[in-house]
């Protein structure tokens, strides 16, 4: 399960209908002042685990567009494997598991 909004609540929802022993990755949720709550035996005995990813900030994100968008980055490069919608069993597992890969790409 992917939480990319800086919403408590959603962290709640996500822990609520993720599986027994399931992942939540928590994407950017940078801000030093927000307080999540959540059940303490979503943790303790469906053993589910909270995962967490960092964004840049919120000051970096212009000059982070300009790089890409006037192509002075060549992002496509970091795309080291592309998977067609059939595939996507193959990229799950691909990602799961990475090997050689840096991005992974699943074009409908």
């Amino acid at each position: 399960m992917l939480v990319a909004v800086p919403l408590p609540a959603a962290v709640s929802e996500a822990l609520a209908i993720a599986r027994p022993g399931g992942r939540v990755l928590l994407f950017a949720q940078n801000d030093p002042h927000m307080k999540i709550e959540f059940a303490a035996a979503d943790i303790g005995v469906e053993e589910k685990e909270i995962l967490g990813s960092y964004s840049a900030a919120l000051d970096r994100q212009q000059e982070s567009a300009n790089l890409v968008f006037s192509r002075a980055l060549p992002v496509s490069a970091l795309i080291t494997h592309r998977f067609s919608l059939e595939e996507f069993g193959a990229a799950l597992s691909l990602a799961a598991r990475p090997n050689n890969s840096l991005k992974i790409l699943v074009i409908p």
